[in-house]
């Protein structure tokens, strides 16, 4: 990442929410919450073998979605500006 490249806060950058939704995602999978039951009672009724790949393969996309937006940045992420 080049130290000229513009700052932006790391909260703007789409791949900050695809982090995010890695992170619910997996954190919903290990305590045991029902993602496909849930998504069911949204109205997306359907194969319940089709629910549960989608849901088992959700945190496998959003990672791959961080990746591919932070693999060619424009933007230097930051947390705190450093005021100068």
């Amino acid at each position: 990442m080049s130290e000229t490249a513009p700052e932006l806060p790391a909260w703007h950058a789409r791949s900050f929410y695809a982090q995010i939704l890695l992170i619910v995602t997996v954190l919903a999978q290990a305590a045991g919450i029902d993602v496909a039951g849930w998504i069911e009672r949204l109205g997306f009724a359907g194969e319940r073998q089709l629910l549960d790949f989608v849901v088992a393969i959700m945190p496998a996309l959003f990672g791959l979605w961080a990746w591919l937006e932070r693999r060619a940045p424009r933007f230097r992420l930051v947390f705190r500006r450093v005021l100068t």
